[in-house]
Parts: structure tokens; sequence; C-alpha cells
């Protein structure tokens, strides 16, 4: 037996994760932005069904109710409100967790309720992206596959998904290029 092993007390579970994510070839930073997006997008989706498919709040209107709106008729207007609440609850979860967890280190001025305003607006076309395609596409995957089928009930939650998707790669895009970009640096003299 190595007597080193032996002495050496075990490292905690917080100090093993640490040691593993500093090992990792991919920024810590990332990885803490992936992890708070598939947090958001969990509760993204348990909204969406709480408030779309259990109808939690009661006082909304039914499933399948027409509303006329100014711009354009909505053939399930409880889909619309349940996927603007969803998406919303995930941007404040996450808004949270950068907050606190991801972009910790990084100089915070100024109210916390400006920071949030600021995120959210930041923030703002990736949720839209999400919110169009699930009222876009839900009715498209119901047609196509019936609206009794596995597909047709899970439209919803397929279109989010996708919405989901596209709206990451906007967003990190985003975060990436505009919001925190990444600084380059010149390794050699620039030549005269």
């Amino acid at each position: 037996m190595n007597p080193e092993l032996a002495t050496t007390p075990p490292a905690s579970l917080t100090e093993r994760g640490r040691q593993i994510i500093d090992r990792l070839p991919v920024s810590t930073t990332l990885l803490k932005f992936l992890v708070v997006g598939g947090f958001g997008f969990i509760i993204a989706q348990i909204t969406l069904f709480l408030v779309y498919d259990a109808h939690i709040l009661f006082f909304l209107p039914a499933k399948h109710t027409h509303a006329n709106l100014l711009l354009f008729d909505d053939h399930d207007i409880l889909l619309l409100i349940a996927s603007i609440l969803s998406v919303e609850m995930a941007v404040v979860c996450q808004f949270n967790f950068h907050e606190r967890w991801t972009f910790r280190d990084r100089n915070r001025t100024g109210f916390i309720l400006v920071r949030f305003a600021k995120y959210n607006a930041a923030a703002s076309i990736s949720p839209i992206i999400m919110i169009i395609c699930v009222n876009v596409l839900t009715p498209v995957f119901r047609d196509a596959a019936g609206a009794d089928s596995v597909i047709g009930k899970g439209a919803p939650y397929i279109a989010n998904s996708l919405g989901v998707l596209i709206g990451f790669v906007w967003n990190y895009t985003l975060n990436s290029m505009i919001i925190w970009p990444h600084h380059r640096h010149e390794d050699a003299a620039t030549p005269n």
C-alpha cells in the first residue's frame, strides 16, 4: 500500500468536480453557460407543461381557444400564453444562475434589477425565436403526424426543443461576440 495515499484525506465532491473541469480543454465559463442553459430548458419545459397541459392557471382560457389579436389570429391562445410564461420563467432562472455562478467573478456594477433588464433585453431574440417555433411548428407537427399520435401530442415540446436549439445558437453567438467578446492577444509585435 502506498503510504502517501493512505495519509491523504479524500477530496470532497466539489474539489473533484473542480479538478475535472480544470482538466477539460473547454472554457469553464462555456461549461457553466451550457449547464445553466440546460437548466433553463428544463424549467421552460416544466412551465410549459404546467401552464398548457396541466392548466394550473385555471383563470386562463382553455386549450384551442381562438383569439383575434391585432396583427394575427391565434388558434390556441393558451399555447401562446404558456410559451411566453415558460420562456420568461427560464430567463429569470438563468439570470439568477449566471449572476451567482457563471459570471460571479466578473465586475457587476449597478442595481441588480437594471442588470436583469439589460440581460432580458439582450436575450429577447432567443425567447422570441422559441415562442415563434412553438406557435408555428406545433400545428405543423400536429397536422403532419395527426393530433392523437405521440408526435401530435408532443408537438409543443418538440417545437419548443427546436426553438431552444435555434435560440441557443443565437444567444451564444450574441453573448460570445458582442456582450462578452473574446479578446485576442498578439503573440508577436506587429511589424512597422
